[in-house]
């Protein structure tokens, strides 16, 4: 049931005649029952109605109403004061007047100045009419508001907010850089940097040259008078690598020769193929009207057939017998089988000189008899922590040729890839015997290493994503110095291994035993890529080959020769092309796991 506002009422509290006896609520509207002449409120009366109820002051079966006018009358004639009195409404006056129009509650006209309406543009806050302009205009935090830069409208509390912070490209800040420069347009605060911020770091002109300073913009000056010599210096050493370039060009040149000509000799052909499609249409049709020319023929041969047969047999009928039971004898040429026996012979041999079915095995890499080969040039690592030396020895040292025993496991999903073969070898060496696992890394195991010459000319370490050595396996990563360190340094590419802390470190053997071939991939595919297989063997210490404390261990286990520098590029006489579009693609072709 609705509530009712409390009134205030100027003289005393009226009689218990102008109030419902069930709801004891003012009577509004006033609704009189025809049983009893009592007055109910309207909405007593109609719920009553609705639940078929009785009347609820004498009880009658069927209660029946009708709206007492009069009575709504006298009622709204009780004079009553302004709810708002206690903030400084001074209003007294008939109960009809006081919701209209006096109050007009949600409504910016009315005739209370203290009544309280809620803000039209829904911050949350309600304000006395009299008020109410004042807060719409200056006060509410979701005011309509134009941008003072850039003109854009929303919410006052938005454009003064996130737009002024972040997206007002006309804003004014300070220099990034802290150069004193004050009041610079959020969009022009790049080109101010770049041009004309005193503060900016910039990289020396002679970059290009190997000087890999990196001076304040204010300072420049006085570092290119500074290093003249230095840099002079640097601009002869590359001087003398100009007939070495030009030779480069003259070779570009010649191949692009020769792609012309190849080119050239590709669109001959191209012009050729119309004609000898239209060639191969008028060959077709030649060659159907053969086959039709063929069946006429077969047709008239079988029929020339037939009617010389019929005439043979008429020929070489016997002559009539007599009856006195003598016997008629016909000969017949016996038929030649030399044809068909030559056929039959022909096909035995061809059956029994057929080849016998292949036999597949696999070698786990090229090795004899099952076991993996060695690589060529075998490393035998150092320990590197992340600023020092890796390995640049290499020892050949094939397998022993001895009887194997392969057994082949998928192995369940777990991280680093889905269920995959691995193979399980057991290998023996004089009396001692050492059970190897075999796996091809999980895809993806292509990692590519984005700005190559950046990372060799600040000579920093680069890490590459992790992956595993098999499907729930060891973590592990790449670690790349471009510039080389200890006896490759400046010279070569130095390449390690990192063991890193992984969710399946619990249920594996530790330390880490076993070898992992690196391949560093040719882009050109002409040639061969670049691989080096690197040995974890009982030379590698624990705080290496161990199982990882923190995110990965601190030292890694690799070669400090991997590839020379000058290998990188591209070379026609091997078709070899490690390094392209300042990218070089690494891989982990094969991992063996010493069980």
């Amino acid at each position: 049931m609705a509530s009712q506002r409390a009134y205030d009422f100027v003289q005393s509290q009226p009689d218990s005649y102008f109030f419902c006896p069930v709801s004891n609520l003012l009577l509004l509207d006033p609704h009189q029952t025809i049983c009893c002449n009592e007055h109910l409120s309207r909405e007593v009366a109609e719920e009553a109605k609705r639940n078929r109820d009785p009347c609820p002051l004498c009880k009658e079966p069927s209660l029946q109403t009708m709206p007492d006018g009069f009575h709504k009358k006298r009622v709204l004639s009780l004079r009553v004061r302004c709810p708002y009195k206690e903030s400084g409404c001074k209003w007294t006056g008939l109960l009809g007047a006081l919701e209209k129009p006096h109050l007009c509650e949600g409504q910016r006209e009315g005739e209370c100045l203290y009544a309280e309406l809620a803000c039209p543009h829904s911050c949350g806050l309600s304000v006395q009419r009299s008020d109410l302009e004042r807060h719409c205009a200056s006060d509410c935090s979701r005011r309509p508001y134009t941008c003072d830069y850039c003109a854009f409208e929303g919410p006052y509390e938005e454009i003064v907010g996130i737009h002024w912070e972040e997206a007002c490209e006309e804003y004014p800040i300070s220099c990034p850089n802290k150069c004193g420069e004050e009041g610079i347009a959020r969009k022009t605060v790049i080109e101010h940097m770049e041009n004309s911020c005193s503060n900016q770091i910039m990289e020396c002109e002679f970059g290009f040259a190997g000087c890999d300073a990196r001076i304040i913009a204010g300072e420049m000056e006085s570092h290119l008078v500074e290093g003249q010599h230095a840099h002079l210096s640097m601009v002869a050493e590359l001087c003398k690598e100009v007939p070495t370039l030009r030779q480069d060009v003259a070779d570009l040149g010649n191949c692009l020769l020769e792609c012309g000509k190849e080119v050239e000799e590709l669109r001959a052909q191209a012009a050729v193929i119309p004609e000898l499609r239209e060639h191969i249409k008028k060959l077709e049709a030649k060659l159907a009207e053969v086959a039709e020319s063929q069946k006429k023929l077969a047709t008239a041969a079988a029929t020339t057939t037939t009617t010389t047969t019929a005439s043979e047999k008429a020929s070489a009928s016997p002559p009539r017998q007599r009856k006195t039971g003598g016997t008629s004898t016909n000969k017949f040429s016996a038929p030649s089988m030399s044809t068909s026996a030559s056929s039959s012979s022909s096909t035995t041999s061809t059956t029994s000189s057929g080849k016998p079915p292949r036999s597949y095995s696999y070698s786990g890499g090229g090795g004899s008899g099952g076991v993996s080969q060695y690589h060529q040039s075998r490393a035998s690592p150092k320990n590197d922590p992340a600023t020092s030396s890796l390995s640049s020895t290499h020892h050949h040292q094939p397998p022993a040729k001895t009887t194997n025993t392969t057994t082949t496991t998928t192995a369940p999903a777990g991280a680093g890839g889905g269920g995959q073969a691995v193979e399980l070898r057991k290998r023996s060496t004089g009396s001692q015997s050492k059970r190897r696992r075999m796996s091809k890394v999980p895809s993806p195991c292509d990692i590519i290493m984005n700005n190559y010459l950046q990372h060799r000319r600040f000579k920093d370490v680069w890490f590459s994503t992790p992956f595993y050595s098999h499907a729930g396996g060891y973590k592990m990563c790449f670690k790349i110095v471009a510039n080389g360190i200890g006896d490759g340094e400046g010279t070569h590419v130095s390449l390690s291994i990192v063991l890193m802390k992984g969710e399946n470190d619990g249920r594996l053997a530790w330390p880490f035993r076993g070898e992992i071939t690196v391949g560093l991939v040719n882009w050109e595919k002409r040639g061969p890529d670049h691989e080096v297989t690197i040995y974890w063997d009982d030379a590698v210490t624990d705080d290496t080959a161990g199982r990882p404390k923190e995110q990965m261990n601190t030292y890694g286990w690799g070669e400090q020769l991997f590839i020379a520098h000058e290998e990188l590029d591209y070379n026609s006489d091997t078709g070899t092309q490690y390094l392209k579009d300042d990218c070089i693609k690494l891989t982990a072709t094969e991992v063996v796991i010493y069980c």
